[in-house]
């Protein structure tokens, strides 16, 4: 109850998102992949936008407004947090920059064998968690596992995430 009463204080009280009206913690919860520092991080961020746009409270213009520099930190955050898991996070990562923002299964394996993989070459490939590189499928695998990757709910507005289905991948 004192969270929704500070989503209200601080946030406007809704937004649309997927064409339908949803409360403003939606895209928060979804930006944030779960995690409490990135929510911090986001919130903080859009309230500064929103001073600047000389607005009362956070809307989901302000989200968006800072949204690019929001995602370059969630990359550069989970490269520090699990290059030890994997060496090439940052190449890995880096694969995906200026591509789509939705996969279906296919095209995110076409996607990792073609901007990833084969750009390396599967010899060069570095161990995934202590196990040797197999397959396309064990870097979507770790990339669901990290955060990078979600999967959009049957609602399409809500996301799964490894934390509430680490088996769904």
């Amino acid at each position: 109850r004192d969270f929704e009463n500070i989503i209200r204080t601080v946030f406007k009280d809704g937004c649309y998102w997927n064409n339908r009206c949803v409360s403003m913690f939606v895209p928060l919860y979804v930006f944030s992949n779960h995690r409490p520092r990135w929510l911090s991080q986001i919130s903080r961020m859009s309230g500064v936008q929103a001073k600047f746009n000389r607005k009362e409270k956070i809307d989901i213009e302000c989200i968006m407004q800072i949204a690019q520099t929001f995602g370059k930190n969630r990359i550069a955050d989970l490269s520090k947090e699990h290059s030890h898991q994997f060496s090439h996070i940052d190449k890995l990562l880096d694969s995906f920059r200026s591509s789509y923002s939705e996969y279906r299964y296919g095209s995110l394996m076409k996607r990792i064998n073609s901007g990833y993989s084969m750009k390396i070459g599967l010899n060069n490939i570095p161990e995934i968690d202590g196990v040797k590189y197999k397959s396309p499928e064990q870097i979507g695998k770790f990339l669901y596992k990290i955060g990078f990757i979600s999967r959009k709910a049957e609602d399409g507005i809500e996301f799964h995430h490894f934390q509430d289905k680490p088996d769904l991948f």
